[in-house]
């Protein structure tokens, strides 16, 4: 078995284990597409799945809650199955560990870090993973999607360390509360990795990606 496909399946069972391990767990499973825009990236359609796992790092009231997201991807034209691992040519992984405020704000501190094998909207491997560590403000207590907002390093520019803004988000569009889709949505998906010009000798360099996707 590859190292590729025992990386993946190593965070695919860190994920069960995790959901497992938690009585106040939350899973989502998404399938879908989207687009990569910016300065490097190509606009063309790229299959995706995601899973992501909430799960509180303690029992007590308020307790910091810990956000466990993979991505996985094809090429453009190409099908993503879950069943198949070697349908994915690209991964990103990401931990992001949250403390909420108040009962009466649906606003919550993070910190996040993550890596992904390949820049935004580049079919090309690369030889090392792009990194990236950012601070976040996290809305999403609200029940039909949440937004992230925040500052860091990240490497998924040009796959050198680069101060930038990190916004990321899921809206549900659409949510089944009855029959035997009972728990399912149509999501809009984003994110943007916004590079800071620190000291004005350019170009900024920027990516967005945008996309839809059904699931639960």
């Amino acid at each position: 078995m590859s190292k590729g496909r025992l990386a993946l399946a190593a965070v695919l069972g860190f994920l069960w284990a995790t959901a497992a391990a938690a009585d106040e767990v939350s899973v989502s499973i998404l399938a879908g597409g989207g687009v990569s825009m910016g300065s490097e990236a190509s606009a063309a359609v790229t299959p995706m799945a995601r899973v992501d796992v909430g799960v509180p790092v303690a029992s007590w009231r308020m307790a910091p809650r810990l956000h466990v997201q993979l991505d996985l991807s094809a090429l453009p034209g190409q099908a993503v199955s879950l069943e198949d691992p070697a349908t994915f040519r690209a991964l990103e992984f990401r931990l992001t560990l949250c403390q909420p405020i108040a009962d009466s704000l649906y606003l919550d501190l993070c910190t996040e870090a993550g890596f992904a094998s390949r820049l935004p909207g580049d079919p090309e491997p690369r030889d090392r993973a792009v990194r990236w560590a950012a601070g976040l403000v996290r809305f999403g207590r609200f029940g039909r999607g949440w937004l992230t907002v925040g500052v860091g390093g990240d490497q998924r520019l040009d796959g050198f360390y680069r101060p930038a803004v990190e916004v990321a988000g899921a809206l549900k569009l659409y949510r089944a509360d009855t029959g035997p889709l009972r728990g399912g949505s149509v999501q809009l998906l984003g994110d943007a990795v916004l590079g800071i010009d620190v000291y004005g000798t350019g170009p900024r360099r920027d990516v967005i990606r945008i996309g839809m996707a059904v699931g639960r």
